[in-house]
């Protein structure tokens, strides 16, 4: 989730805190003030928020590393520069990249091979 969107979400929040019941606003002490049923609640959403967004940014970084399939193929040293662009054409016309990066590099080398 982007910048923008999270402090969209952040806004909302915001909004929601101030105008649902359960939150009321104690104008000396300038904070919000919620009974502990609702603060529990709002504790729950707020962590399967934030474990979303966590795996997000996990899932990102993973996809980034296992998509790329050029890596995987430099990283099989006996191979030409043509057997390396005809190993990547396959697995792009194959659909194969995510199974591709996570098999061995022998077992690359055995199917490119």
């Amino acid at each position: 989730m982007g910048l923008k969107m999270r402090q969209s979400f952040f806004c909302q929040l915001l909004d929601s805190l101030r105008f649902s019941s359960g939150f009321g606003w104690d104008p000396e002490k300038k904070k919000f003030t919620p009974t502990y049923e609702v603060w529990d609640d709002f504790m729950k959403i707020f962590g399967m928020i934030q474990r979303r967004w966590e795996k997000e940014t996990e899932e990102k970084e993973f996809g980034d590393k296992a998509n790329n399939v050029w890596d995987g193929i430099k990283e099989i040293l006996d191979l030409t520069d043509d057997m390396r662009n005809e190993a990547m054409t396959l697995v792009h016309s194959l659909g194969m990249k995510f199974g591709f990066v996570h098999i061995s590099i022998e077992e690359r080398k055995g199917w490119i091979i």
